[in-house]
């Protein structure tokens, strides 16, 4: 590891108010520190090792940011034989799609323990690997002896990303049978290619943290310009194919599902996992049955013209599923 690295991890960690430091971790793990952890009720047992949370404390990020930082996690992990846990309930539990496979990653809310005395929050999102990996080793040297809650989207750089995915999960059963009913109603259990796109707030029908809508006749400009380059890249290079399409946009869903007869969608709303917190658990569930079905095409692509955002949500879905990835810009 670079010596620069371990510099820079050794000033976020001893001097957490510093201006050199990522200041909207430092405060998110403080306030959180603050809001959530105690100095009562310290248990007599303590499930030792990493939990990877994602229980509602902070923004999380959408599901391709927590499977990378699962997986990033779960490497550093394995490679130094500590203890690996996933704790996800927000906004559903993670094992209404994704069980333990070869690692039991469950732990019990009772076992995940927010006290001071013997837990420790660290908030690293949209930290490089190398910087939570240096991070990791200085907390686990600091605090074996704590159950460390970690807070990362972290991109895993291994080209091992699809093993460590499946060591870890596989699907639940009953959501594997509605996967598996749905690409046989959709594709006759055919090969298929998939496009996805991300408009973020573009389109004015989905909510983030990034992007603003567009005027409706620059939506509808936007709409036409898409579906005549899905029509267009079908036609030249698929012609036997159905195609996948999976945005962000119910609005445009609907609308080219509508147009092309070849066009293949998943019914359901669109939301972020990480913004809409009052849905039914349908609407999240769907946003696991896109990925998971982008992940069995022969290729995917990734759309972006203009103002459109890349995102990491197929770029993850192809890791998963082993799959060719392109990013197509026009």
């Amino acid at each position: 590891m670079n010596i620069k690295i371990y510099i820079k991890i050794l000033k976020r960690y001893f001097f957490p108010n510093g201006i050199l430091n990522a200041i909207l971790n430092d405060k998110s793990r403080i306030d959180m520190s603050v809001k959530y952890y105690t100095e009562i009720n310290k248990p007599e047992e303590i499930k030792r090792g990493v939990v990877i949370c994602f229980d509602g404390h902070i923004l999380h990020g959408g599901l391709a940011d927590r499977m990378r930082g699962i997986v990033s996690v779960y490497a550093w992990c394995k490679r130094h034989n500590v203890p690996f846990y996933i704790y996800h309930n927000s906004p559903i539990e993670l094992d209404n799609c994704f069980i333990p496979n070869k690692v039991n990653w469950r732990i019990k809310k009772s076992d995940l323990l927010y006290n001071k005395d013997v837990s420790l929050p660290y908030v690293m999102m949209e930290w490089s690997e190398r910087e939570v990996y240096a991070m990791l080793d200085l907390l686990h040297f600091i605090h074996s002896q704590k159950q460390l809650h970690i807070y990362t989207n972290c991109f895993p750089q291994t080209v091992e990303f699809n093993k460590l995915f499946h060591e870890l999960f596989r699907l639940e059963p009953s959501f594997n049978n509605r996967i598996n009913a749905l690409q046989e109603q959709l594709f006759n259990n055919k090969s298929y290619i998939a496009i996805s796109l991300r408009f973020n707030q573009l389109l004015g029908d989905f909510k983030d943290t990034i992007g603003k809508p567009l005027k409706n006749n620059d939506q509808e400009v936007l709409i036409k310009k898409c579906i005549y380059e899905v029509k267009k890249l079908r036609n030249q290079i698929y012609p036997q194919y159905k195609v996948l399409v999976t945005a962000d946009s119910t609005k445009f869903v609907e609308r080219i599902s509508k147009e092309l007869d070849f066009v293949v969608t998943i019914p359901g709303k669109s939301v972020h996992i990480d913004q809409i917190k009052d849905e039914n658990n349908d609407a999240y569930t769907k946003v696991f049955i896109d990925m998971i079905m982008l992940s069995r095409a022969q290729k995917i692509y990734l759309f972006k013209t203009g103002k459109m955002y890349s995102g990491a949500f197929a770029k993850c879905s192809s890791m998963i599923g082993n799959v060719q990835y392109e990013i197509h810009e026009f």
